[in-house]
C-alpha cells in the first residue's frame, strides 16, 4: 500500500509539491517502523508470540474503515478487464514452491539440495514459474507485463528492492537473536535498542522526498546501499564473546541510515517511466521482490551462519576436556539446536553441574560469533551488490512534461 501510494503521487505532483508529499508519505512511514520493534518487543515480554499476529486484526479494521471514508477513488483502469486466475494461481504456486523448500532446507541443514524434500520443491517452483512467465507473455491482460524486465530500469529496481530484503530486512532476524539469546536482553530492550536502526526511517522521512525531487535517486540509492555495508562491517568487526549494545550501535546507525533512504526512494524510483494503469503492477512487483529477498536472506544466510556454527564445533570441541561420549552427544544436541538455540544447551542446568561447563559456553559462544559474523560479511556483500545495480541499470531523472515543454 505505501508503495502504491508514493506511485500515485509521483505521478500527480512535480517538483517541490511531490517532494512535500513524498515527505509526508515518509514521516508515517517512519512513525510506523520506529515504532514497530518497540511495541513489538513490549507485546511479546508480556503477552507472548501470538501477540504480534493478533494486534494486526483491530489495525486492520481501523485502516479498513478509514480508507472508505478518506481516500478517494482512483481512475478506474481495470474497469473492463478480466481478473487473471491463471496468472494468480501459477504465481502463488510457484513462490509457495520456492520458499517452502528454502525453510525445509533450512530447518535440515544436513538434507542435500538435490534430495527430493529440498530440491523437488525447488525444481517444481522454477518450472511453475516458467510456465507463469509463458502464459502472462501471450495474455492480452496478464496479471504480469512481462515487457517490464526488458527495461534495465526496472531489473535495477527490483533487484535493489530484493537486495533490501535480503541484506537489511532478514538480518533483524539474527540481529534479535544476538540481543536476546546471547547478549541477554528482554525482548522489550531489544527493541527499545532496535530503534537504533528503525528510528531513522522516522528522522529521514521527511528529507528523502526532498533530495528525491532535487538529486537522482540512481545516485542516493546506490550511496546509501553503501553505507549500509560499512554497517554490516562494522558489526561483523564488533561481535565477539564480550559484545554489547555498546560495541554493535555505530554499525546499526548506519544501517538504519540506508533504510531510511532507501525504501522510500526505491517506491518511487520503481515507478518513473511506468504508465499509471501499470502502476499498481509495477509496485506490487517491487514488494514481491523485497519480501523474497527477505525470505532468502533468513533461509540463506541461516544455512551460512549453520555451516560456520557446526564447523567451529567440530573443530574446538574436543578440546574441552569432555570424555568422547559425552562430546559427541553434546556436539549432536548443539548441532540440532543450531546457532539460535544453541545457548540453551551450553548455559543448561545439566551442564553446570560438570568441571567442563566454562569451556563448553565459551566454544559455543565462539562458534556463534564466527556464524554471526559471516552473516553480516554475507549481507554486506548483498547490498553492495544492490548499489551496483542502482548505480549501473537505474536511469537518472525522467524529464516530466512541463520540462519537456520547456
Amino acid at each position: 500500500m505505501n508503495s502504491l501510494a508514493m506511485a500515485l503521487v509521483a505521478s500527480n505532483f512535480e517538483g517541490r509539491q511531490r517532494g512535500t508529499a513524498l515527505g509526508i508519505l515518509g514521516s508515517v512511514i517512519g512513525i510506523s517502523s520506529a515504532s514497530g520493534p518497540l511495541i513489538g518487543g513490549y507485546l511479546v515480554e508480556h503477552f507472548g508470540w501470538p501477540s504480534i499476529f493478533y494486534v494486526n486484526v483491530p489495525v486492520g479494521i481501523v485502516t479498513v474503515i478509514m480508507t472508505i471514508i478518506f481516500v478517494q477513488e482512483t481512475p478506474s483502469y481495470g474497469e473492463n478487464e478480466r481478473v487473471d486466475l491463471w496468472g494468480m494461481l501459477l504465481s502463488a504456486a510457484g513462490l509457495f514452491s520456492i520458499i517452502y523448500g528454502l525453510i525445509v532446507k533450512e530447518s535440515h541443514p544436513g538434507w542435500p539440495w538435490l534430495g527430493l524434500h529440498v530440491g523437488g520443491w525447488l525444481v517444481a517452483g522454477l518450472i511453475i514459474m516458467v510456465i507463469f512467465v509463458v502464459v502472462e507473455s501471450r495474455l492480452q491482460q496478464p496479471m504480469l507485463n512481462v515487457a517490464f524486465f526488458k527495461e534495465p530500469h526496472f531489473i535495477g529496481t527490483v533487484i535493489v528492492a530484493f537486495a533490501l530484503g535480503a541484506g537489511i530486512y532478514s538480518f533483524s532476524t539474527f540481529l534479535t537473536a544476538l540481543m536476546q539469546n546471547y547478549i541477554g536482553y528482554s525482548a522489550l530492550a531489544t527493541g527499545v535498542r532496535q530503534l537504533t536502526i528503525s528510528m531513522w526511517s522516522l528522522i529521514l522521512g521527511p528529507l528523502t522526498g526532498i533530495l528525491g525531487a532535487r538529486f537522482p535517486k540512481k545516485r542516493l540509492i546506490g550511496f546509501s546501499l553503501l553505507i549500509g555495508a560499512m554497517g554490516f562491517l562494522a558489526i561483523a568487526n564488533a561481535v565477539g564473546p564480550q559484545v554489547s549494545f555498546a560495541n554493535l550501535w555505530p554499525g546499526m546507525v548506519l544501517i538504519g541510515i540506508t533504510n531510511g533512504m532507501v525504501n522510500p526512494l526505491l517506491n518511487t524510483a520503481g515507478m518513473e517511466g511506468v504508465a499509471p494503469q501499470e502502476m499498481g503492477m509495477a509496485s506490487g512487483l517491487i514488494n514481491v521482490f523485497r519480501q523474497l529477498g527477505t525470505t532468502v536472506g533468513v533461509v540463506g544466510f541461516g544455512l551460512v551462519q549453520d555451516t560456520r556454527y557446526e564447523q567451529y564445533l567440530s573443530a574446538h570441541l574436543n578440546g574441552t576436556g569432555m570424555p568422547a561420549k559425552m562430546t559427541a552427544g553434546i556436539h549432536a544436541a548443539l548441532v540440532t539446536a543450531g546457532p539460535f538455540s544453541g545457548h540453551s544447551i551450553a548455559w543448561s542446568a545439566r551442564l553446570a553441574r560438570t568441571p567442563f561447563v566454562h569451556a563448553v559456553c565459551q566454544v559455543v559462544l565462539r562458534a556463534y560469533d564466527r556464524g554471526m559474523g559471516a552473516v553480516a560479511l554475507c549481507a554486506a556483500a548483498v547490498v553492495v551488490v544492490g548499489s551496483l545495480a542502482a548505480l549501473l541499470l537505474m536511469r537518472g531523472p525522467v524529464a516530466t512534461d512541463a520540462q519537456t515543454k520547456d
